[in-house]
């Protein structure tokens, strides 16, 4: 499996992240030449090459502290420890998560986010190197076969890398994720 994933991700390397998003708890990265393609309702959507969907724990780091997380998503943006008691972390913008990643696109230099090296380990985790210090962390964190993470290229018909807390979806079992424009 450490091998599978890692030479899958490997076609990372060198290419920028340009993008995320958030649906739920689901967050998505987008990696590669920016391409446009036509959504379920017709519309043209504008997305990376290659397309990263997570559904476990993450994290983005830069050198010693963490710059966004999965679970930051649960607090409120602006003020994390003042909750507001209409706060509902599903609206898209409202939470810290979303925040956060608007902030790694303006804060960072386009030259950082440029994929350096990919690290796996035994387990379905991953690491995405990038410059002067700045990794994408993920880490499956749960014991079943719920799908954790997917990795994808939008320009080619071709199975999905999806990893599960039981390792990777065996072929003949998988199910492609709905083309759900949200999950763009």
């Amino acid at each position: 499996m450490q091998e599978r994933i890692r030479d899958t991700l490997q076609v990372l390397v060198g290419l920028p992240m340009w993008d995320a998003g958030r649906a739920a708890n689901l967050i998505w990265f987008h990696f590669g030449a920016k391409q446009l393609i036509k959504g379920r309702k017709g519309d043209l959507r504008e997305v990376g090459e290659y397309a990263l969907h997570l559904q476990c724990a993450w994290r983005i780091v830069h050198l010693d502290s963490i710059v966004v997380a999965s679970n930051d998503r649960l607090y409120p943006r602006d003020d994390p420890r003042h909750e507001p008691p209409d706060f509902d972390w599903m609206v898209p913008g409202a939470n810290r998560c979303d925040e956060q990643l608007e902030c790694l696109f303006t804060t960072f230099d386009p030259s950082q986010l440029i994929v350096q090296a990919v690290e796996t380990d035994r387990v379905g985790g991953f690491q995405l190197s990038m410059g002067r210090g700045l990794a994408l962390e993920v880490f499956p964190n749960n014991s079943f076969d719920a799908e954790c993470w997917r990795f994808f290229c939008f320009s080619r018909d071709e199975r999905h890398l999806v990893v599960t807390g039981a390792g990777i979806e065996d072929d003949d079992d998988a199910e492609e994720e709905d083309d759900d424009d949200a999950f763009m």
